[in-house]
């Protein structure tokens, strides 16, 4: 069995090399492995260290080619691959040890299309400051709330290569895009109960920066997928904006989330459907809460 990994990278060179490492290190057996960098022409040390580091490892191929963006790069980096299985690790994310092992078992009786996996959130210090919200898969459910970790998310090339590539005009949202579409397309997910990835949550990350670009996008795309943006995503929205946009960090949440219930309900009259949503949610981000409490603050 064959993976193919890829890293869009541009001026990361504070945590490229424990991305690459990640992927490189891994225990694979029999498994192929093909990792590609794509670097957007970066202006920080991140060349020099993958420079290094290719000539520590011959299966990472670094490409450093200008790109128009992170989803531009990753449809490159998947073009032309023979892989069985895909993914991507961002250049400030990386994997847990074992990861491909796990996901390789899964894939081996060619059950499951795609395979997903939890997911810590970490700080600039690998410290974990959280669990990413996963649940087991439900199409109904992932029209309203993306519960797959990204990194720790790997699909068969054959169902991608159905589903159409990355959309490259999208600045932030291409993963739910693409889960969407994986979806839509009737693939088959396997959900993985185990840790395989680390997502890293700093100041410099599109979604801390982008505010409510961010939700404004997954509204346009949800429109053009689904033909309308559901109301869970619009209550969403108006929960962003009394927050100013900060809804992640800001100790407005509860207040302001509650706001934003009650005014998408009563615009819409639907009550029962957003309480049930917000129910299902909120013992979603519970579950992940669990997960993580005696692990706070601890190094990976």
């Amino acid at each position: 069995m064959k993976f193919l990994i890829v890293t869009p990278s541009l001026n990361h060179g504070q945590f490229i090399e424990r991305c690459v490492r990640s992927v490189l290190e891994q225990e694979l057996g029999g498994i192929e492995l093909d990792y590609r960098v794509l670097d957007g022409g970066s202006t920080d040390d991140t060349q020099q260290i993958l420079s290094r580091l290719a000539r520590e490892f011959a299966e990472l191929h670094v490409q450093v080619a200008p790109d128009d963006g992170q989803a531009d790069a990753l449809c490159k980096g998947f073009a032309g691959s023979d892989a069985d299985v895909l993914a991507w690790v961002n250049a400030d994310d990386f994997l847990l040890p074992g990861s491909i092992a796990a996901v390789a078992d899964q894939f081996s009786d060619r059950a499951a299309d795609v395979v997903y996996g939890r997911g810590w959130f970490v700080d600039a210090g690998d410290r974990i400051v959280g669990a990413y919200p996963t649940v087991d898969f439900d199409a109904s459910l992932l029209a309203t709330f993306c519960f797959f970790s990204q990194p720790s998310t790997f699909f068969s090339r054959r169902s991608y290569e159905d589903a159409g590539e990355i959309d490259p005009g999208l600045r932030f949202c291409m993963d739910y895009d693409i889960w969407l579409r994986l979806a839509a397309n009737k693939a088959t997910f396997k959900h993985l109960e185990r840790f395989l990835s680390a997502t890293r949550l700093h100041d410099s990350t599109k979604t801390a920066t982008g505010s409510l670009a961010f939700v404004d996008e997954i509204h346009s795309m949800l429109s053009r997928r689904l033909g309308s943006v559901p109301l869970e995503w619009q209550l969403y929205r108006n929960f962003r904006q009394r927050t100013d946009g900060d809804g992640h960090r800001s100790g407005r949440r509860p207040a302001a989330f509650g706001l934003a219930l009650i005014e998408t309900a009563w615009k819409s009259g639907q009550w029962r459907r957003l309480l049930l949503w917000s129910f299902r949610v909120f013992y979603a981000h519970l579950q992940a809460r669990v997960l993580s409490v005696t692990r706070r603050g601890y190094p990976i």
